[in-house]
């Protein structure tokens, strides 16, 4: 296997808090639960975030995967060439604001990508040893692994840090639960024998601001981003990847630079809950965990990929990725993760750029009991549980219904140079392009005359059975297609949720 880390530091000011990715989707340890609760909060790592955030894994038809991975959706992004990027913008959201002056925390993105040709579990040929029980009984095939087990069990082999404070011990990892808190595989640095290519200089950049408690949007309205410049991989070879990010809090209540072991125990600068003296002897009490001064949180995607640029696709060219971000249910359903929306809501290019259009979705995202940590429910159409989307270009945001084909400028100013069926600009018409979109690729022709290619003739009007009204028979996820569009400002909606006073799945693309 191969690692590579992207990093990605970004400085930020906030108290205790959990952080959630919203794009690409953070699993916050979920699986394919239907409930609105986790299973296992450490199934794949330890967030140490709300049992209730996360985003399952995709379905790639308009049926759960089971225990099927082949029909599991990994979003797929096309790497950077040479000369042009790829741009693919991370979203999340972090509890307890950045900025101001609460306290101090460097908040870090990551990737790691393995060759995505050999998908076959990781193997394990115990050796004799006192560590063999524990070994065999950590790797199974229910469980994911993000990290080898060999570098879990340096944890129980290394030496522990002198003179420097640890809040967690290095506990034998448990048949539910893969305990992994050290010797984390985030190497900045490979010899030539395993790295071609060197890494780009990692950005490290000034967050936005936004307000304590707060798992909200910025000041400007928009939600916390970054815009990651996909890699560049010589190999031409498909890459199976995941992305992390994480955060660890400090505070200025003690000298957090000349601190360590020595000051453990009664020593101590902090207490749990203090009490402080005011005026004429008057106590008051000050409510600290002292196991929030210190801590960690992350959220990581599920597997994604970055894929060679097809040959229709020069080098010099820059890609944009135009995604969906959300999940089933109303605002406090979904909470703390989100309602559907268009990502960027705003994507503003240049004449001759690309955008690769695509989405993902889970038909599992009931959100029943447990629900401890929030509400249950599944509010919005079609199907219980199931996410869809589709696109259509309507005149205006501030209205509700699309156009109809016939006064769209969208499609008939696009030129396909990519999609997964195999057709581009040369033998796909616009109003089939129209369809493909609005159906989330259930149809891909109208006619079979126009799809009678042996992988398309079962997509078309004549030889399909109708799509349902709400889409519930269309895939959770679509692979899109990469166009080329001309000059203009172009809106787009989603027909099934937009549903008004509650949902507003809209977007705005800007070609100038």
């Amino acid at each position: 296997m191969i690692n590579i880390y992207l990093f990605i530091l970004i400085s930020l000011n906030y108290v205790s808090a959990d952080v959630y990715l919203h794009f690409p989707p953070g699993s916050n340890n979920r699986v394919n639960e239907q409930s609105a609760d986790r299973t296992n909060a450490q199934n794949a790592f330890n967030s140490q975030n709300n049992n209730k955030g996360g985003y399952n894994v995709p379905d790639a038809t308009d049926k759960p995967y089971g225990t099927n991975s082949s029909l599991q959706y990994y979003l797929k992004f096309f790497q950077s060439g040479k000369v042009g990027k790829t741009i693919l913008r991370f979203i999340w959201t972090n509890q307890h604001g950045c900025g101001g002056d609460e306290s101090t925390n460097p908040t870090k993105q990551k990737y790691k990508f393995r060759n995505g040709v050999n998908t076959l579990q990781q193997g394990y040929t115990p050796n004799p040893s006192s560590d063999q029980k524990g070994k065999q009984n950590d790797v199974n095939t229910d469980r994911r692994l993000h990290e080898t087990w060999d570098y879990y069990n340096r944890c129980n082999n290394r030496e522990r840090n002198k003179e420097y404070t640890s809040q967690s011990s290095c506990e034998q990892a448990t048949n539910n639960q893969f305990t992994y808190k050290w010797a984390l595989p985030h190497d900045t640095m490979s010899g030539q024998a395993e790295c071609l290519v060197l890494n780009a200089v990692p950005s490290c950049i000034q967050a936005s601001w936004t307000r304590s408690n707060y798992l909200g949007l910025k000041d400007d309205a928009e939600p916390m981003s970054f815009d990651w410049n996909l890699p560049t991989f010589p190999s031409n070879t498909i890459k199976r990847c995941l992305a992390r990010i994480r955060y660890n809090i400090s505070t200025y209540d003690y000298d957090i630079f000349n601190i360590d072991s020595k000051n453990n125990n009664q020593k101590s600068p902090i207490r749990t809950d203090p009490l402080i003296t005011v005026d004429n002897g008057i106590q008051l009490k000050i409510n600290i965990n002292t196991a929030q001064f210190g801590r960690t949180f992350q959220d990581r995607t599920h597997i994604f990929e970055i894929q060679p640029r097809p040959s229709g696709i020069q080098d010099q060219e820059t890609i944009y990725n135009w995604n969906v971000m959300g999940k089933r249910g109303n605002i406090v359903q979904t909470y703390p993760a989100i309602e559907y929306d268009f990502t960027p809501r705003n994507l503003i290019i240049s004449q001759g750029d690309l955008i690769h259009m695509q989405w993902s979705g889970s038909n599992t995202h009931k959100n029943g009991l447990p629900s401890v940590d929030g509400q249950e429910g599944n509010d919005g159409e079609g199907e219980k549980g199931t996410d869809r989307s589709n696109m259509l270009q309507m005149r205006s945001r501030d209205e509700n219904y699309p156009y109809p084909y016939e006064m769209t400028t969208l499609w008939s100013n696009s030129k396909v140079r990519w999609s997964p069926y195999q057709k581009t600009n040369d033998n796909i018409k616009k109003e089939d392009l129209a369809l493909y979109f609005a159906s989330s690729g259930y149809y891909r022709c109208q006619r079979l005359a126009d799809c009678s290619e042996e992988n398309n003739r079962n997509y078309t009007i004549e030889t399909r059975s109708s799509l349902d009204i709400d889409l519930n028979v269309a895939p959770a996820s679509f692979e899109g297609a990469v166009l080329e569009i001309k000059q203009g400002i172009y809106h787009v909606m989603c027909t099934r949720n937009n549903n008004f006073s509650n949902r507003a799945q809209k977007g705005t693309l800007t070609v100038s």
